[in-house]
């Protein structure tokens, strides 16, 4: 099962690659990230700590079997209210998972004990979505 890791914070998309903590725990659980992220130029794609950056334009890449996304304060409203994810096929299918941040926290700080909190209720939160 693909997966795609992001934090929309407008007017860019930052996408999490193979070296994010976060996207680890889903490696792990037996995701695989899509073809578009392993292909992402780093250069061409403004790469910052924080992620890979992508445009609003080039949001069809974000398409996966599992979209995840993390926000903190009003990003997802404003990506709910101008239904940036709505033409991505997994977000209309209903695969899209807006982690709690508290989950969200959890995976980044990529410790043994950190994730183990919330690795129950992440799996809970993936198996309703997908289910």
């Amino acid at each position: 099962m693909t997966l795609m890791y992001t934090l929309p914070i407008a007017p860019d998309y930052y996408v999490y690659g193979a070296s994010d903590l976060g996207v680890q725990v889903f490696l792990e659980l037996g995701f695989v990230l899509t073809e578009a992220v392993k292909n992402l130029d780093r250069d061409e794609s403004k790469a910052s700590e924080a992620g890979l950056v992508l445009s609003a334009e080039r949001l069809h890449l974000l398409d996966a079997d599992l979209i995840v996304a993390q926000s903190y304060g009003d990003e997802r409203d404003d990506v709910e209210r101008r239904d940036l994810f709505g033409n991505i096929p997994a977000a209309k299918e209903g695969n899209l998972l807006w982690l709690p941040e508290r989950i969200s926290d959890g995976l980044a700080f990529g410790t043994a004990f950190s994730t183990s909190a919330v690795l129950d209720d992440l799996v809970a939160l993936i198996s309703k979505t997908v289910e």
